[in-house]
């Protein structure tokens, strides 16, 4: 009975020191692990967590630990400062001036390398401004990130693992959602267009420019991508740009060279959202297009259930870069068609942030268009107009314009749409 009681004893140490054994040196080995941390925008959270994700499931990342933070977790007081302090290497979109100056008090330079990503170098005697390193971020794509991470892992940390050069977008051209390349000519679009089955050719073609974020290969905006889909499946033709300024891509692609008339019928403008330093030549190539340029938008300070729930709905920021500015070189009917959605990140819970359509909103904007269409093939002696008085009650008469002749003021708005063959209804009917 002695013999039993012993040898179970001997066998309950033996277990318990071969688990201590296996925890220490788990530990051991998740402590000499080499850490690599991001600090970027919420606003691309999704890519970069997805990024990571695939950097995480290749195996000879194993001795590499990867981590990110945002803006957000700063704020919130979520940053862990051991990991900062312990990594090798921090990556930083030094254009966020809290991120940067975070960095550069909390990392230990004795250990640490700060790399900037932005295009314009921020406290350079700190942050290492690396041409090679922020290659990989314009474009920042899923692929050019996971390749930044191998490429840094290769050469900061000996990990001894391929990488590929950084992907290369041509500074302006034609995307669509479902091609595979960029297109440098319009006629090579128009090839793969009919022959990919989506051409209409009795269709009108609506030119979309985009923001350049959104235009990747394999990694097309989810809201430009619907915009796309229900144009297309509305029997009309698009014709995706983009280009930095935007007004340069508008000028190559929405003019047929050999007549320089229009190829587009109508523009919804996904760009030319802030004031850029080509106002005026913008303003020129609208007049020159002379077709309805409409201002679809997203909505960047707000989720879209914030978004619906908020009364306001754009903030002072949004309304004077998405809807004060574009009107001011001709953007018309500003529409919210997409906006900033939260998805749960897996492994570390955190709220990722990417961009959607908001559905309704979208459809209403495709009626917006055919009515735009069929606006422009009504003669116009079929057309309506409707002047509307601001009847607020201060004004005298209670039309709004106090000391404005605003009856006289209209008869020759009325006689211009006479001359043009429309025929105004004084009776006020429509």
């Amino acid at each position: 009975m002695k013999k039993y009681y012993f040898r179970a004893f001997v066998l309950v140490c033996l277990l318990v020191i071969t688990s201590v054994f296996i925890g220490w040196t788990d530990a051991s080995a998740g402590q000499n692990k080499e850490i690599i941390t991001f600090l970027g925008g919420s606003t691309y959270s999704w890519k970069i967590s997805r990024a990571l994700e695939q950097v995480r499931q290749n195996p000879e990342t194993n001795a590499v630990e990867v981590r990110y933070y945002t803006e957000e977790d700063l704020a919130a007081g979520a940053i862990d400062l051991a990991v900062i302090k312990n990594s090798k290497i921090l990556l930083v979109d030094d254009m966020f001036r809290t991120l940067r100056e975070f960095a550069i008090k909390e990392a230990d330079f004795s250990s640490t390398k700060i790399f900037g990503l932005s295009t314009v170098p921020n406290d350079p005697d700190k942050i290492i401004s690396d041409p090679k390193v922020k290659a990989y971020n314009h474009p920042l794509t899923r692929k050019n990130l996971s390749n930044l991470l191998y490429f840094l892992m290769h050469r900061e940390l000996g990990v001894s693992i391929a990488y590929a050069p950084p992907q290369v977008v041509p500074g302006q051209g034609i995307f669509h959602p479902q091609s595979e390349k960029v297109f440098s000519d319009f006629d090579e679009y128009l090839k793969w267009y009919k022959t990919s089955g989506l051409y209409h050719p009795k269709g009108y073609w609506i030119g979309i420019p985009e923001m350049n974020t959104y235009v990747y290969p394999g990694e097309t905006g989810a809201v430009v991508e619907k915009l796309v889909t229900k144009l297309e499946s509305d029997g009309m033709n698009v014709l995706p740009i983009y280009s930095y300024p935007a007004s340069k891509s508008v000028n190559t692609y929405f003019f047929d060279p050999a007549t320089t008339r229009p190829r587009v019928d109508l523009v919804a403008s996904m760009a030319f959202k802030f004031s850029p330093h080509d106002a005026q030549f913008a303003k020129e190539l609208f007049s020159r297009l002379n077709v309805p340029v409409l201002n679809p938008l997203r909505v960047h300070f707000l989720t879209v259930p914030e978004w619906r729930d908020d009364p306001q709905g754009l903030g002072p920021m949004e309304v004077s870069y998405a809807m004060a500015n574009p009107e001011m070189y001709g953007l018309i009917e500003p529409s919210a068609i997409g906006g900033k959605v939260v998805q749960k990140d897996a492994l570390t819970g955190k709220n990722l942030y990417t961009y959607d359509a908001i559905d309704e909103n979208l459809d209403f904007f495709i009626t917006r268009v055919q009515a735009w269409l069929n606006l422009k093939t009504k003669a116009n002696k079929d057309k309506k107009v409707v002047i509307m008085f601001w009847n607020h009650t201060p004004g005298k008469q209670n039309v709004g314009g106090t000391y404005l002749n605003v009856f006289r003021t209209s008869t020759p708005t009325s006689w211009m749409t006479l001359a043009k063959g429309s025929r105004p209804n004084a009776g006020g009917g429509l």
